[in-house]
């Protein structure tokens, strides 16, 4: 389905077959590096919790992404 639509548009097969081919990214891991760099700049504030949740909310990550780096930081 996807193939085809992308045919449709002129993309070549190879890159389409490329594309397919390559691991789905990972969410958890980006989101939980995006909090670690987030947390070394505001660490010691009451509202860091909030804060990099609210951060990490607006940079498209998922609550169950979320939740999971906060658990990583041990926050």
């Amino acid at each position: 389905m996807i193939a085809r639509e992308l045919a449709g548009k002129g993309v070549s097969e190879q890159l389409v077959r490329e594309a397919l081919a390559q691991p789905e990214f990972e969410w958890g891991r980006m989101a939980s590096s995006v909090a670690q760099k987030k947390w070394l700049t505001i660490a010691g504030d009451e509202q860091g919790k909030i804060k990099i949740t609210r951060f990490l909310n607006s940079r498209g990550f998922n609550f169950d992404h979320i939740d999971s780096a906060l658990a990583e930081l041990g926050i």
